[in-house]
């Protein structure tokens, strides 16, 4: 069903001289369930209909993201095109979608719609792009504001983008350190501050969280987040945590 529709959707758009009355047809109804629907319905319009409308056609994007102002619904269509790499760059000055209303998404009780977020900002097709400082803030709030979220299935999702992010660090950075032995890329040592900066505060902010009062679901996620930074860092990042970890337990 969801092929039929998107084949007839594009092939409409092929006869259609009027755009707004072919967007009212077919991006209209998407949209709508998308506000409205249950999560089911939600899901598998998300999963199923909207990446099939949209690969081959970037620019329906823009069109679906004209059709509403309802901010659920704006961060799954974020989610499926930054899936299809269609909205690189999305914090950059045009943006595609406020860093504000991925703050509010990450904060929702809809467990799904935290999970977009954390998902638009760590996945990438493109592996090498530059992480922003704004990325690196809201990923830091996503971190503190779920930490003690108790379900299984969504720490589990939760490091597997974590991952993906960890990945990005590390092949963004190689990426400009080979351009900057180009001499094509001036911006390296601006990148490592940031990058090391950032990586400072997760060793710490993970190990802060293993004190033995604290909730198995953060010791649980800081650990595992521990573990991939060692795993991205080798040696080094083993001594890092365990300096960091030295000075936590004395000061227990």
């Amino acid at each position: 069903a969801s092929y039929l529709y998107c084949v007839l959707c594009h092939k409409h758009r092929e006869e259609e001289k009027s755009i707004d009355k072919w967007k009212q047809i077919w991006l209209k109804p998407v949209v709508d369930a998308l506000d409205t629907s249950t999560p089911l319905h939600r899901f598998l319009i998300a999963e199923y209909i909207l990446p099939k409308i949209l690969k081959g056609h970037p620019e329906y994007l823009q069109e679906l993201k004209e059709l509403t102002i309802n901010p659920r619904t704006l961060i799954v269509c974020t989610r499926i095109g930054r899936t299809l790499g269609l909205c690189p760059n999305i914090f950059s000055s045009n943006r595609f979608i406020e860093d504000d209303l991925i703050r509010q998404g990450i904060t929702s009780e809809d467990e799904q719609i935290c999970l977009d977020c954390l998902f638009i900002l760590c996945e990438n097709p493109k592996t090498t792009e530059y992480i922003s400082q704004i990325e690196f803030k809201l990923i830091k709030y996503f971190l503190q504001m779920n930490i003690d979220n108790g379900s299984t299935s969504f720490r589990n999702q939760v490091l597997s983008l974590i991952k993906k992010h960890f990945i990005r660090i590390k092949d963004s950075w190689l990426y400009c350190a080979r351009q900057k032995l180009k001499k094509t890329d001036q911006d390296f040592d601006d990148l490592t501050e940031r990058y090391r900066n950032y990586l400072k505060w997760l060793i710490n902010w993970s190990c802060s969280n293993l004190y033995l009062e604290g909730s198995y679901a953060q010791r649980h996620l800081s650990i595992l987040i521990l573990h991939w930074l060692i795993y991205l860092h080798g040696n080094q990042g083993i001594e890092t945590v365990c300096r960091k970890f030295i000075i936590y337990f004395i000061n227990i």
